[in-house]
Order: structure tokens, then C-alpha cells, then sequence
């Protein structure tokens, strides 16, 4: 789930980089997080361009090494804190620059993987329900990079449409692991396009291709909560 790639980053550098911007806003929050880059267009598939004051630093090589990606950005985790059990859309690249004690959990395998600032680049499988631990006294800071996601062109594709029907109060738990983990999949097979939460966290567009239906249709009906699931031809 959380393996290392042949990318490398000067982790030192990059945390005096989160620093100096802490410094000039005056943000010393726990929680701060740092945007790197901005969108140019769709949010899943466009490249995004990184922002003027970062050319030339440690975070454009970095970001160069990995080619197209989405949104870049430097976040925080206070002591004793954890997110939330969940998965991603999409993969994603991290890079330690400071951890205490702080663990990737991947839930769905219960196995844990240590944020270590090693200086190198990893790859996070993030289809599978997991969280970030920081059992440690010092703020847990990292580079998060998303992947961008593919553009295939299907070949007899539906239009499909989630929305829940019901709220439990661990919805967005299951809605991550059994349907933005379908979602990741179908991705990495080529066979879904056009993802767009539409900023609703229980509602979903994407184009589908027609074979994959039944498939979607399984997994809604075992995710634990009600869902309503309908199709149309583009």
C-alpha cells in the first residue's frame, strides 16, 4: 500500500519551505496546510500548475520528477491526532518531512507503514480504507500529491449516477470503502471516465463502461447503507 518509488525529495528543504510560509502568515495552527499548486481545468484530470512562488525550489524538482499531477500540498497532523477511516478516487505520492511515532494504517489489510523523513517519494495505494496515526509529540508533516486520474476512451459506455439514500452516521466510511474503492479500480482498469463528486459527499457522475454495470450494482448492494443507482446512454 505505502511503497517507495525510484523519486527522491530533500525532505529538510521542503519542511523549511511549509516553515518560512508559516512564519510569513503568522499560521501556526496544528492543521495548517500549504497549497503548492492550482487547478487549470477539471479537478481529477488536469494537470495542475504549480504556483509562481515555488518555481525554482525543491518542490518543482520534486513535482517535475513525477510528471502531470493534480493538487500538491503540504499538511499537518497535531500529536496524538488521526484522520478519519477512509479511502481516495485516486493514488496518491507522499513525502515525509517531519513524523514522531506516526504510522500509515491500511485498514482493509491491518498492516501499518511509518512515516520515516527518509528523502524519499512514495506510492499510496489508496484503494484500499485507511488513516494516518500520529502517536508521536511532534506535528506529522508530509507532501501529499494526487495522481491524476486516466481518460479512456470506452467503448460502449452508460452514464451512472449514485446518490445515497440514507445517512448512517459511519456513511462516508462505507461510502469510501465500498464505492470510491470501486471507483479507484475502475480507473486503474480503464473503464470508468468523467468522475465528478459534483462537491456532494454522498453523490456521484461518471461515465461507465456498460460491461462494468453489474459489477457497481453488487457492490451498492452490499455496502451497508441505501443507494440509488440509475443508468443512461451517452
Amino acid at each position: 500500500m505505502f511503497t517507495p518509488t525510484q523519486h527522491t525529495a530533500n525532505s529538510q528543504a521542503l519542511l523549511n519551505i511549509f516553515r518560512t510560509v508559516q512564519l510569513e502568515q503568522d499560521q501556526y495552527d496544528d492543521m495548517f496546510k500549504l497549497d503548492i499548486n492550482q487547478s487549470t481545468g477539471e479537478f481529477f484530470y488536469d494537470a495542475w500548475q504549480l504556483k509562481p512562488e515555488y518555481e525554482n525550489t525543491e518542490v518543482a524538482r520534486v513535482l517535475e520528477q513525477l510528471g502531470p499531477v493534480g493538487q500538491a500540498k503540504i499538511v499537518s497532523i497535531p500529536p496524538g491526532q488521526c484522520y478519519l477511516a477512509h479511502s481516495d478516487v485516486e493514488d496518491r505520492y507522499h513525502v515525509t518531512l517531519q513524523s514522531d511515532q506516526c504510522h500509515v494504517m491500511d485498514l482493509s489489510n491491518q498492516q501499518q507503514y511509518p512515516c520515516v523523513a527518509d528523502n524519499r517519494v512514495y506510492h499510496m495505494d489508496t484503494a484500499r480504507l485507511h488513516t494516518v496515526v500520529n502517536a508521536g509529540y511532534l506535528p506529522r508533516i508530509q507532501l501529499v500529491v494526487r495522481q491524476l486520474l486516466t481518460r479512456p476512451k470506452l467503448i460502449n459506455p452508460v452514464h451512472v449516477h449514485i446518490e445515497a439514500t440514507e445517512a448512517p452516521y459511519n456513511l462516508r466510511q462505507l461510502w469510501d470503502q465500498y464505492i470510491l474503492v470501486w471507483c479507484n479500480l475502475a480507473n486503474k482498469k480503464g473503464v470508468m471516465a468523467n468522475f465528478d463528486p459534483r462537491d456532494q459527499e454522498a453523490e456521484l457522475h461518471f461515465d461507465l463502461e456498460s460491461t462494468h454495470v453489474d459489477s457497481l450494482r453488487e457492490t451498492l448492494q452490499v455496502c451497508g447503507f441505501g443507494t440509488e443507482l440509475s443508468t443512461t446512454k451517452t
